[in-house]
């Protein structure tokens, strides 16, 4: 589709708070909310947004997605919901198998709306036309490449996908910006360890627009923000919608000023 003046599409990536997970209402979804506030009369613009998430997603797959999907929405921008637990390894999907991993530098391929990995000994041709014919085979996929321990975290690879999805996005005149959600504001240590400082640094590097869920929640308030006593730390209706008011100021902001 090509862009016009009046209408603005908007990619979000990201994880299990991004689908929803710790809301009773996913109608209270901060992209929800989001969409909703944006479509309003006092805008003179459509806003059109599109979301693309799954549970333990990382940001190498997340790049994956952006890949796959950029050239056919063609955005107007893209978000990345960006997540402390981002740069650990691949996740097994695989129901029944815990604490597995796959290593993140494996090649992936969008099959049947599912990221799946390659098998290594076959082209890309053979491996699309295998995992789209048999879910069994996209099994086996999965088993062949697991790692049975856990390698520990890539925060290079994480970060260096960061910098594909600018490249990505400048290709095709998008802007793209990341909103940090740490894991689990009980611990507010997280909103001032080394990974977050890094990514600040990171973005600022990279001139990269970022906010983040810690600069607006306070230590008093952070219990009124997460879901109950969960120890997943994920973000009630009240913590998804400071997410949307952050996204809409900084979204208008940068229409206005762009």
């Amino acid at each position: 589709n090509q862009k016009n003046e009046y209408y603005y599409r908007i990619i979000i990536l990201g994880d299990s708070f991004t689908a929803g997970s710790g809301l009773l209402d996913y109608n209270n979804n901060y992209q929800y909310v989001l969409a909703k506030s944006l479509n309003t009369k006092n805008n003179d613009k459509e806003f059109e947004i599109l979301t693309f998430a799954m549970g333990g997603l990382n940001t190498y797959q997340e790049k994956i997605l952006l890949e796959n999907i950029v050239h056919i929405y063609n955005p107007n921008m893209t978000i990345l919901q960006y997540c402390n637990n981002d740069i650990e390894q691949i996740r097994s999907p695989i129901k029944g198998v815990n604490d597995q991993y796959i290593n993140s530098h494996t090649k992936y391929l969008i099959i049947d709306e599912r990221i799946v990995p390659e098998f290594s000994i076959f082209s890309e041709k053979i491996n699309r036309f295998l995992l789209s014919k048999s879910s069994f085979l996209r099994f086996i996929s999965y088993k062949i490449n697991i790692i049975k321990q856990n390698q520990g975290n890539d925060k290079e690879l994480s970060f260096n996908s960061i910098k594909e999805m600018k490249k990505i996005n400048e290709q095709i005149n998008s802007s793209f910006q990341i909103i940090y959600f740490p894991l689990s504001l009980k611990d507010y240590n997280f909103c001032n360890d080394t990974l977050s400082n890094e990514l600040i640094k990171l973005t600022s590097n990279l001139n990269i627009t970022y906010n983040s869920m810690c600069n607006h929640t306070n230590i008093n308030e952070i219990k009124s923000v997460l879901e109950g006593d969960n120890e997943n730390g994920h973000y009630n209706k009240k913590g998804h919608l400071i997410a949307a008011k952050i996204l809409k100021d900084e979204i208008i902001n940068q229409i206005k000023y762009n």
